[in-house]
């Protein structure tokens, strides 16, 4: 994941140390050894399910793996403009729906990004990543969130288009001390900071993605809740 670092319309929060809670993984990790990584303190991650009509090889063992340690996982799709949101979406419920994901408590996230997508408008990119949303929604799918980088969603994503702010944020903000907040969440924060890509964790061979995740970010609550005053955990 690569992200341009200039931005407009954003926020910038403070008082985050640079320690990861959480990770997260895809099929490029290959085989992990969930058992290391949860020795180094690392209590979320988020895996990859699918990417647009592909599902991702490793999903059901990364989600079975960290479950098995006392890992709390959540889900991810990475979003592809050239398909319909409804191809996208049945391909991932059907990703879903063999493992012992909980639609009502587990956090499934829409992955937003440049790659893959350098021919879509800003436009299309906000229509399809709503109603695919909307979809989850209405197939009772209740913690839902968006990942982006600032620059990114600012720029290229008619982000005013449609409320977005219902859906909790998983920010992409590298190598900063804090990260910057898209105005579509300005009065609601972040949930999940994804602060670096050149993370090495135990039982991972290596980079991977690290992250911190805000209190309560995974435990079915509503997306926006109290923010807490540090996090804890991995220091890369």
């Amino acid at each position: 994941m690569k992200h341009n670092q200039s931005v407009s319309n954003v926020k910038l929060e403070t008082g985050f140390s640079l320690k990861a809670n959480a990770i997260d993984v895809s099929k490029y990790q290959g085989d992990i050894n969930w058992v290391e990584v949860q020795k180094a303190n690392i209590e979320y991650a988020m895996i990859r399910a699918t990417s647009g009509i592909v599902k991702d090889e490793r999903f059901v063992a990364n989600w079975e793996g960290a479950k098995a340690v006392g890992i709390r996982p959540g889900a991810y799709h990475y979003f592809r403009a050239n398909y319909t949101a409804q191809e996208q979406a049945e391909n991932l419920i059907e990703r879903l729906s063999k493992i012992s994901f909980n639609p009502y408590t587990d956090v499934l996230v829409i992955d937003v990004e440049k790659k893959f997508n350098e021919e879509a408008t800003p436009d299309q990119m906000a229509d399809g990543t709503y109603e695919l949303l909307k979809i989850l929604q209405n197939t009772s799918y209740e913690h839902l969130g968006i990942y982006a980088s600032p620059n990114y969603w600012t720029n290229d994503v008619n982000w005013r288009k449609y409320d977005f702010s219902q859906y909790l944020l998983w920010i992409a903000h590298w190598r900063v001390q804090a990260p910057l907040v898209p105005e579509t969440w300005i009065n609601v924060g972040w949930k999940i900071w994804q602060f670096s890509n050149k993370g090495q964790i135990p039982g991972i061979t290596g980079n991977v993605d690290l992250d911190i995740v805000k209190d309560r970010a995974f435990l079915g609550e509503s997306p926006v809740y109290s923010e807490i005053d540090n996090a804890t955990g991995f220091t890369p």
